[in-house]
């Protein structure tokens, strides 16, 4: 069972594995041990901000329940997260022609009215991936 992930890595002392910083979150550091590194290959640099070699990681994971729930999760966040780029990116596009529609440009702005509370802070954004516009 594998996953791969993109971002930027630093080498750590020789057998301990790497500094991995995911795309997302460049701010984040992970350790990941060397031996869960199933293979990697280099990417394009993300620009001239990149603290390291952009990658992308295969991780070998333990065939597990809880490793199967994780990979369940991880890849529902990532269809939520194009889902929004996608939406947003369309309703903030600079060229007129590229725009949303109007009723989904209402549903963005309707989403962008609602009060976040503390224990659900993606409320706006859970409330822009059920818009039923595309």
């Amino acid at each position: 069972m594998s996953i791969i992930m993109t971002g930027t890595t630093k080498d750590q002392e020789a057998g301990k594995g790497v500094v991995f910083s995911p795309d997302l979150d460049p701010t984040l550091s992970i350790e990941i041990p060397q031996e869960l590194i199933a293979s990697s290959r280099s990417l394009p640099s993300g620009g001239s901000g990149t603290r390291g070699d952009r990658v992308a990681i295969a991780l070998d994971l333990p065939d597990t329940p809880e490793t199967k729930v994780l990979l369940a999760w991880a890849a529902a966040m990532e269809t939520a997260l194009h889902t929004l780029a996608s939406r947003t990116r369309t309703a903030a596009a600079a060229d007129p022609t590229e725009r949303a529609s109007s009723a989904c440009l209402k549903c963005i702005h309707r989403c962008e009215k609602i009060v976040v509370p503390e224990d659900d802070r993606l409320a706006g954004v859970i409330c822009m991936l059920n818009c039923p516009c595309d």
